[in-house]
């Protein structure tokens, strides 16, 4: 069997004549809802759970242990499965085994195939997926897109009015001449707010328009809603009547049979992109590939930006309704961390000639070479030149794992900084660049005593962090690391935090948002991240929601999430300032105060669970008077998983007091003791110690609390 590594197009539903699809896919959908009935409880999804078992039958749940023969991956559009693929391929090649692809039509279903076969795809938030494939390739064709060249020497021109002494809308027929010359190249296709196809159109099952099933077959290119639904069920064409919750069960049916389910989410996440590595063998998921018309499009957007409203929105996330139960199915996790298994190469049954994942661009470049070559005997010479290479080594870097000596998969381990170079601008870390190979250098030091390696990394801007021995210990500032705070925002909504710790791509935390996230907004600008901003109260979600619709960078950067910060999860009631021009508010009544509403808490570590972080890197806290509660549980339980703590204190009672600066109480006094203890220091101070700034170093008294606690 050769191993192939082009696109393949399967039709599992189909193999005879037209008129037998329907009669087939109703056959499939009856078989899949029955199965679905019979799933055994507490089955783990492959995204929580991948395993190396073969499923050898399409008509049951049972498992076995047969080598795998092929990979078998379906390509969900705009999912980042242009990148994930070109891993795979890498993958499938490193332990000769074939790998077929399925995008436009239905998945493969798991049990179908005539070999033992690896199931593998990805998913992303059904609503963010189907936004961007309508920027992709809904807003203006891709095939006039690629056709499009915008005049170079026009780039610098300002699409912005200028001021003149006219109007204020004296320049809009001018300013829309400006756009088209910047678009324009001759009489060719030029992308213009009056051809594009408006948001509000991209509300059907094939997108702008009804899913029709060419020739009666399932095939779908564009979707904008139910497109897991209708992917992995491939049961969607209208004439064939199929109930949309059977689809739904059928969809879920053959998820739940993979092997493993990549969420690109979670790419972002270096400890997950390592477990997704180590369960593979073979590193680069994160590696970034382009799509076919992507700089087109993307370029064509930036001319024109695209602001949906969330009315808009909104309709999109209830038409998208069973796809993101089925998503939520997927991704609802037990348990912390990514438990995955380690690679069993004895898994692979290794049918063709292997390609060591070290050589994969040279093989796939002598492939393009010998495809070009003059003559078929000059092709040949060029392969065999390539394998000749590939086996004696050359070219190669080894480095002793084993005794064995097998090749250093990667050079990272969980814990360690990943700097991420993010090209997009959502949360979607398959369009991330990991940047490892020749940028980082990882030694082993034995610390004085016995006891697990102390892992040092070194990398710029993050070098000042350690992680000391241990699995769960936090990381810390090193014992004589001189900090480098900076301030952002403005002056009432800004604050300081130490921009030499926080490294190139910090996880943030900004609880209580209030009316002023000037702060938030620089962070993301600065360090080109996903802020993760936490507000219950009325008046700050109606700010947020605002700001989203004004500014797109908000929309795309910002992840709001409507939750307060507590000591424990479930409800509170949130006090409203008496005067009514003032915004915060604080968790539970106190005398003399405005009206009560109640509101969704959390503690920090229900939060952090949620969102798939097992360490933050800057905790910025102004809940009310809420901070103390929650430090000291943090406290107690020693759990405090952030190295940069930015608080603002409110140890002043809530009612009318004496005018001036008010000294802290012995609570407060207290807390900021045992926060020393617990290796935090204050770096900078701001309004009468009011707003304070701190980090965690690797003290001797840390070390020991640490050691006694553990």
């Amino acid at each position: 069997t050769s191993a192939s590594t082009k696109t393949k197009r399967m039709v599992p539903l189909v193999t005879s004549t037209k008129m037998n699809y329907e009669k087939e896919a109703k056959l499939k959908a009856s078989r899949l809802e029955k199965l679905y009935s019979t799933k055994p409880p507490g089955l783990e999804s492959p995204a929580c759970r991948p395993h190396f078992q073969s499923v050898d039958d399409s008509a049951s749940w049972e498992f076995s242990d047969s080598r795998f023969q092929r990979m078998a991956f379906h390509h969900a559009r705009k999912a980042g499965g242009t990148s994930i693929a070109d891993y795979l391929v890498r993958v499938a090649r490193n332990y000769g085994i074939e790998f077929v692809q399925t995008e436009f039509d239905s998945a493969e279903e798991p049990g179908t195939a005539d070999v033992p076969t690896f199931y593998v795809t990805h998913l992303r938030e059904p609503v963010s997926r189907s936004i961007s494939h309508f920027r992709y390739q809904g807003r203006w064709s891709c095939r006039d897109l690629i056709n499009w060249t915008p005049r170079s020497s026009m780039a610098s021109i300002s699409i912005a009015n200028t001021d003149d002494g006219e109007p204020d809308d004296a320049n809009d027929d001018d300013d829309d001449g400006t756009r088209r010359m910047l678009a324009a190249q001759g009489d060719e296709f030029a992308p213009t707010l009056e051809n594009a196809n408006p948001f509000e159109s991209w509300n059907k099952t094939g997108g702008l328009v009804e899913n029709d099933c060419p020739k009666r077959a399932f095939r779908l290119g564009e979707c904008a809603i139910q497109c897991y639904t209708q992917w992995y069920s491939g049961m969607s064409c209208p004439q064939w009547q199929i109930p949309m919750d059977v689809q739904y069960k059928s969809a879920s049916t053959v998820l739940f049979r993979y092997n493993m389910i990549i969420v690109l989410e979670w790419l972002s996440i270096p400890e997950y992109a390592e477990a997704v590595e180590r369960f593979f063998g073979v590193p680069g998921v994160t590696k970034r590939r382009g799509a076919y018309c992507e700089r087109s499009s993307r370029r064509a957007d930036k001319l024109f930006p695209l602001v949906p409203k969330n009315e808009s929105v909104e309709r999109l996330r209830d038409l998208n309704e069973l796809d993101s139960k089925l998503y939520g199915e997927i991704t609802n996790c037990d348990g912390e961390g990514y438990p995955f298994p380690s690679l069993d190469e004895s898994r692979f049954a290794n049918t063709t000639r292997r390609v060591p994942y070290e050589r994969f661009m040279d093989w796939r470049s002598a492939k393009k070479r010998a495809k070009t070559a003059k003559s078929p005997a000059e092709g040949d010479a060029i392969m065999n030149e390539f394998w000749r290479a590939a086996d004696s080594g050359e070219g190669i870097e080894k480095t002793d794992n084993t005794s064995a000596g097998k090749l250093k998969l990667t050079t990272w381990h969980p814990g360690d900084k990943i700097e991420y170079v993010r090209t997009n601008t959502r949360m979607t870390a398959g369009e991330s660049k990991l940047t490892t190979t020749g940028e980082s250098k990882l030694t082993r030091k034995k610390p004085n005593g016995v006891g697990k390696d102390k892992r040092v990394h070194s990398r710029t801007n993050s070098k000042e962090v350690s992680k000391p021995a241990g699995k769960d210990h936090p990381k810390f500032a090193k014992e004589d690391h001189v900090s480098q705070v900076v301030h952002l925002g403005s002056e009432h909504g800004g604050w300081s935090f130490d921009e030499k710790l926080a490294g190139p791509r910090p996880v943030v935390y900004s609880f209580g948002l209030g009316v002023d996230i000037s702060w938030d907004l620089a962070m993301i600008e600065k360090y080109n991240v996903t802020l993760f901003g936490f507000d219950p109260t009325p008046k700050s979600e109606a700010y947020v929601l605002a700001r989203m619709d004004e500014d797109p960078i908000v929309g795309e950067k910002f992840l709001y999430v409507k939750e307060g910060l507590a000591n424990r999860t479930g409800t509170a009631v949130f006090t409203n300032p008496a005067d009514p021009d003032h915004v915060s508010m604080r968790i539970d009544p106190h005398g003399g105060q405005g009206e009560t509403i109640e509101a969704p808490v959390s503690t920090l570590d229900d939060l952090m669970a949620k969102l798939h972080h097992r360490h933050i890197d800057i905790l910025k806290m102004s809940v009310e008077g809420a901070e103390y509660d929650v430090l000291e549980d943090l406290v107690a339980r020693d759990r405090l998983p952030f190295t940069q703590l930015l608080v603002e204190w409110h140890w002043r009672s809530p009612g009318p007091g004496p005018p001036g600066p008010v000294p802290p109480t012995p609570r407060h006094r207290s807390l900021l003791g045992k926060l020393w203890s617990k290796g935090f220091e204050v770096v900078e101070s701001r309004d009468d110690d009011r707003k304070t700034t701190m980090i965690r170093k690797w003290r001797k008294t840390s070390r020991l609390t640490a050691k006694l606690t553990t």
